[in-house]
């Protein structure tokens, strides 16, 4: 029981790290963009 809870813990812990990565990547890759643009 209690590894199952660890395992599902685990798998939320990476795809929110996941989707942290490619916001972060998202976000530096147009804020380039715009001041390349802007500037």
């Amino acid at each position: 029981m209690m590894h199952a809870v660890i395992e599902i813990g685990t798998h939320v812990f990476f795809a929110a790290l996941g989707f942290a990565a490619l916001f972060a990547v998202s976000a530096v890759a147009v804020g380039l963009r715009g001041m390349r643009r802007g500037h």
